[in-house]
């Protein structure tokens, strides 16, 4: 009855790699993306079963995906690429991330001026790390439903959607309010004082 491993053990093959000019490695063939902040540099891949791991010099993660079995094939994630394409947002219609995006989105962007483009796109990428990109396409569909198209509306909408309200904490403060402690101060002390007053 021995402790079981306070790390669970690691399976896989760890294989050094050399990253191309677009922050991607190829493995049997198959190409899957890491970063563009690693583009021409050597990272390691821990290859397990059903996963990959792509980690950097350091052995710090990058980026997981599910593994490829097969020829040919591609896996991208595009998130560590979208914080460099917002700073060329000109470029996004050029992108396998546009054309997987939903019609909303694509049509949005395509109405844009460069500065409003980058600044939606940059709130784009928030949604999505911080939720999903359902929950985004319904914060534009909210916005735009409203007559409004543009990054700051949009952003009210995602916080009123994801940030907690007064409503949220309603059940919190009635729970107070109908049963509230009951504290019966002790005044004796005042007393011994009054009684001292009253013999000067």
């Amino acid at each position: 009855m021995l402790p079981l491993p306070a790390k669970p053990f690691t399976i896989g093959r760890m294989q050094k790699l050399s990253a191309n000019k677009y922050g991607k490695v190829c493995v049997d063939t198959n190409i899957y993306s890491a970063s563009p902040q690693v583009a021409n540099k050597e990272l390691y891949m821990r290859l397990g079963a059903h996963q990959v791991e792509l980690l950097n010099e350091q052995y710090q993660p990058i980026v997981k995906h599910k593994r490829l079995y097969g020829q040919n094939q591609e896996l991208m994630d595009w998130l560590p690429y979208l914080i460099t394409l917002a700073k060329r947002p000109n470029a996004l219609k050029y992108t396998g991330f546009y054309r997987e995006l939903p019609d909303p989105w694509q049509d949005y962007f395509n109405n844009l001026d460069y500065a409003e483009k980058k600044k939606s796109l940059n709130l784009l990428v928030r949604m999505i790390t911080e939720t999903d990109m359902d929950t985004a396409t319904i914060c534009l569909l909210e916005t735009l439903d409203s007559g409004k198209a543009d990054a700051d509306s949009i952003l009210l909408s995602y916080r009123r959607l994801t940030e907690p309200t007064f409503n949220d904490f309603l059940p919190l403060l009635s729970a107070g309010i109908n049963s509230p402690a009951i504290y019966t101060p002790d005044l004796t002390c005042y007393d011994t004082f009054l009684k001292a007053g009253e013999c000067r």
